[in-house]
C-alpha cells in the first residue's frame, strides 16, 4: 500500500488502477486520491499459525547455516513450507478476499478463483461494473492492440491495401463496431464523410477542434473525453476514430515537432509517441478546376470543361467506371500476390509497392464513387492525393504499372524457359550453343529491367532454340535408340561362334565371372536401344527422352558392340590362360574321362582335346563337343587340383616392380576353385 501512494500512475497510459492493501492493515485504506478509476484488493487477515508458518519458511530460505548443517533435512521441510504458505496466500488473496469497487465490497467469484492469471480474474470481476458504467462501448470479438491499429490504419484507411483479406477482417472485428466503415458490394470501404461526422464520438471530437481554430487538442484532452462515461474507449479504440476523421480530411495530426500528418500519410508507420495532438486541415483544399484535371489525367478524357456541369460530372463517372473495369479484368495487383517470393527482386517489389498505393488506392476510390460512399469531388481528391498533387509522379507511377505489368506477362514464360534450360543437356552444335547463351542473357536482363521488347525477344529466341534443340536431340536419339545398323551387328555377334565359346566356357565354375558380368552389362545396355517413346512430343515439355539415352553418353551408345566384342576377346583369352596352366591337370583328367567314358565322340573329342594341351601350339576356336566334354570333366574336377609353376630365374633380370606385376597378372588368372601350389 505504501509503495502504490508513492508511485502515481500516468493518468494520460492508465485507465484503471488496482490496490493492493496490506493483510496487516485491515481497517487502512490508502489515503491518495486519484483521478484514475480505482480498485482496492483488500487481502483477509493473517492468522498467527499463518504468520509464523511464513516467517518459519523464511529462515528455511534465508539461513545459511542451517541449510549447510541440515540440507537433506530441510528440503523436506522447506517444500511442505512452500505448499503451506501457497494454501495460505491463496486463502488471504482470494479465497477470503475483497475487491472494493464504487465503494462497494466484491467476494470473488468461483469463476476468478479458478482463473490463472490477473487479467482472467479482473476480466471476470469487472465485468459487470463496466456493463453498466459503459454501455455503449463497442464489442470487440477480440482484445484491440496497437499492432492491430497500425494494420488497420496503414493498410485500410489509407487505402493502400483495403481489398486484402486481413485488412478486410481487421476492419470487421474493430472498425465495424465503432461504426467507421460501411459494406459496399460484400466489401467493407470506409463510411461516407457524412455518416462518420454524425457518429456521437466523432461529434465530441470535432467540437472540441472547432472550439480551438487556432491551435491544436492535446491527444490528452481527446482520451480523458473518450474514456467517460458510457463509452469508455480505450486509447487504441481513439486512435482508429481520429486516423478515420483523418482518412476523410476532417482533422490533422500534429507531432511533437509542429509537423502535420494527414490522408497522405497514412499508410507509413504512426509513431504515435510523436504526436501530440490534433487541429483542423491546415492545406486547401483543391479547386474544381484542379480537380477537374485530374480527371483528364487519370480518365484520359480531354474534352471534360468542369466537374461542375452535369454533363461533364457523368462523363467522369463513366470513365471511372470504364477504367475501373479495365483494372479489375487486368488483376495487375492479384496476379503480383500471387507470384512465389522467390523469382521477385527488389526493384519489382517496390515498383508493386508503388503502384498498390497509388493506382491500388484509385481503383477503391473508384469503387467507392460509383457506389456512393464518397462523392465525385471527394474521390477526385484521394485521387489527387494518392499522386501528392503531381504529374509527374503519375507519370513515373503510370511507367511503373507497365513495367510491373511486362514482369507479370513475361513472368510464366521465363520461369517456364529456365526450369527447361537447367536440365537441358549442352550440344556439340556451336550455333545451338550461341543461342542458348543468347537466351540466357536476354531472361536475366528481362528479369531485371521487364519490357513487352525484352518480352517478345525472349519468346523469339526460346522458339529457335527449342525447335533447334529438339532437331538435334531428335537425330542424335534416333541414331543411337533406333539404329538398325547397331542391333544387326550386336544379333550378328551373338550368332559368332567366338560368342558361342565365350558364353559356355563362362558358365563353367573354374573360371572368374568377371569378364561375362561386364559382358551382360553391356548386352543390357544393347537391349535398350529399342524406344518406344515418341522422342518428338516429349521434347515439348522436358528435354529428354523417357528412355535411358542422354546426349553426353552418345559416344559410349555408339562404341557398344565393339565394346562386347573386345569384352569378349578379352574373356576367351583369360579363359585360355586359364586352360593353359592347368594343362597338366586337364591332361590327367582327360585321361581318366577315357576310361570311363564308353560313347566314342566324347572319347575322340577328349583325345583330341589331350593332343591340343600336350602341343604347344594356341587353343583353337573351341567347338560344341568340345564344351561338353570339358563341362564334365570340370564336374569331376577335385577341389584341389595341383597346380605346378615355376619362378623366374636369376637369369631373367626381372626387376622387384616387374616381377610384382607378373605375380599380380597370375593372380588374376587364377580360376574360382581352390589349387594346390606346387613351386
Amino acid at each position: 500500500a505504501a509503495a502504490a501512494e508513492q508511485i502515481a500512475p500516468q493518468a494520460e497510459t492508465t485507465d484503471w488502477e488496482v490496490i493492493i492493501n496490506s493483510p496487516t492493515a485491515f481497517d487502512k485504506k490508502p489515503g491518495r486520491k486519484s483521478e484514475i478509476s480505482q480498485v482496492f484488493w483488500q487481502p483477509a487477515r493473517l492468522r498467527p499459525d499463518e504468520t509464523e508458518t511464513i516467517l518459519r519458511y523464511y529462515v528455511l530460505l534465508t539461513d545459511q547455516e542451517l541449510r549447510e548443517e541440515y540440507g537433506e533435512q530441510l528440503r523436506a521441510a522447506g517444500h511442505s513450507n512452500l505448499m503451506a504458505v501457497e494454501k495460505i496466500w491463496n486463502r488471504i488473496f482470494i479465497e477470503e478476499a475483497t475487491l472494493e469497487i464504487e465503494d462497494f465490497d466484491y467476494n470473488f467469484s468461483e469463476t476468478a478463483r479458478a482463473a490463472t492469471t490477473l487479467a482472467d480474474v479482473f476480466s471476470n470481476m469487472l465485468e459487470p461494473l463496466f456493463e453498466s458504467l459503459y454501455p455503449e462501448h463497442p464489442y470487440f470479438a477480440e482484445t484491440l492492440e496497437m499492432n492491430d491499429v497500425s494494420q488497420i490504419v496503414s493498410d485500410f484507411f489509407s487505402g493502400a491495401r483495403q481489398s486484402l483479406t486481413e485488412s478486410q477482417e481487421l476492419a470487421k472485428t474493430f472498425a465495424l463496431p465503432l461504426g467507421l466503415v460501411a459494406e459496399r458490394n460484400n466489401s467493407l470501404v470506409l463510411e461516407t464523410e457524412e455518416n462518420l461526422i454524425n457518429l456521437p464520438l466523432a461529434r465530441k471530437i470535432l467540437a472540441t477542434v472547432k472550439e480551438n481554430p487556432e491551435t491544436s487538442v492535446s491527444l490528452r484532452t481527446i482520451y480523458d473525453e473518450l474514456k467517460q462515461p458510457p463509452h469508455g474507449l480505450s486509447r487504441e479504440a481513439a486512435h482508429l476514430i481520429l486516423t478515420a476523421l483523418v482518412a476523410q480530411r476532417r482533422i490533422e495530426f500534429v507531432t511533437s515537432r509542429g509537423d502535420r500528418i494527414n490522408r497522405r500519410s497514412l499508410d507509413l508507420k504512426i509513431i504515435w509517441k510523436d504526436i501530440e495532438g490534433i487541429a483542423k486541415p491546415s492545406g486547401v483544399l483543391y479547386g474544381d478546376q484542379r480537380l477537374t484535371e485530374w480527371a483528364r489525367i487519370i480518365t484520359g478524357t480531354q474534352n471534360l470543361q468542369s466537374i461542375d456541369q452535369p454533363a461533364d460530372r457523368q462523363t467522369v463517372k463513366n470513365a471511372l467506371d470504364t477504367w475501373l473495369t479495365d483494372w479489375q479484368s487486368e488483376r495487375i495487383l492479384e496476379q503480383f500476390n500471387d507470384l512465389p517470393d522467390e523469382i521477385l527482386n527488389t526493384k519489382i517489389w517496390r515498383m508493386a509497392t508503388y503502384t498498390e498505393k497509388t493506382f491500388g488506392a484509385v481503383a477503391t476510390t473508384a469503387a467507392a464513387i460509383m457506389n456512393g460512399s464518397v462523392s465525385l469531388e471527394e474521390g477526385l481528391h484521394r485521387v489527387a492525393d494518392s499522386f501528392s498533387d503531381s504529374e509527374k509522379e503519375f507519370a513515373a507511377r503510370r511507367n511503373d504499372l507497365i513495367v510491373l505489368g511486362d514482369f507479370i506477362e513475361g513472368v510464366g514464360k521465363r520461369e517456364k524457359i529456365r526450369n527447361y534450360l537447367a536440365i537441358c543437356e549442352t550440344t556439340e552444335d556451336p550455333d545451338l550453343e550461341f543461342t542458348r547463351e543468347k537466351l540466357v542473357l536476354v531472361i536475366e536482363e528481362s528479369y531485371l529491367k521487364p519490357n513487352s521488347r525484352l518480352n517478345e525477344e525472349m519468346e523469339n529466341l526460346w522458339q529457335i532454340f527449342h525447335s533447334q534443340f529438339a532437331d538435334y536431340f531428335a537425330m542424335k536419339h534416333d541414331l543411337v535408340m533406333k539404329s538398325h545398323l547397331m542391333r544387326e551387328k550386336f544379333d550378328e555377334f551373338r550368332r559368332s561362334d567366338e560368342w558361342w565359346e565365350f558364353e559356355n566356357l563362362s558358365r563353367l565354375t573354374i573360371f572368374q565371372k568377371t569378364y561375362w558380368k561386364e559382358a551382360q552389362k553391356i548386352y543390357r545396355r544393347l537391349k535398350e536401344l529399342d524406344c518406344r517413346f515418341d522422342v518428338r512430343t516429349m521434347l515439348k515439355t522436358q528435354p529428354f527422352c523417357g528412355c535411358s539415352f542422354k546426349l553426353a553418353r552418345t559416344r559410349n551408345w555408339e562404341k557398344l558392340p565393339s565394346a562386347l566384342e573386345e569384352t569378349v576377346a578379352r574373356g576367351r583369352a583369360n579363359y585360355r590362360s586359364v586352360l593353359w596352366k592347368l594343362k597338366d591337370t586337364l591332361v590327367s583328367l582327360l585321361e581318366h574321362f577315357i576310361l570311363q567314358m564308353k560313347d566314342e565322340d566324347f572319347t575322340e573329342t577328349a583325345r583330341r582335346l589331350i593332343g591340343i594341351f600336350q602341343s604347344n601350339s594356341q587353343i583353337p576356336l573351341l567347338v560344341n563337343a568340345d564344351l561338353v566334354v570339358l563341362q564334365k570333366v570340370f564336374d569331376d574336377l577335385p577341389t584341389a587340383p595341383l597346380l605346378q609353376i615355376t619362378l623366374p630365374s636369376d637369369e631373367s633380370f626381372l626387376s622387384r616392380e616387374e616381377l610384382r606385376v607378373q605375380l599380380n597378372d597370375w593372380l588374376e588368372d587364377l580360376p574360382n576353385e581352390p589349387v594346390l601350389l606346387k613351386i
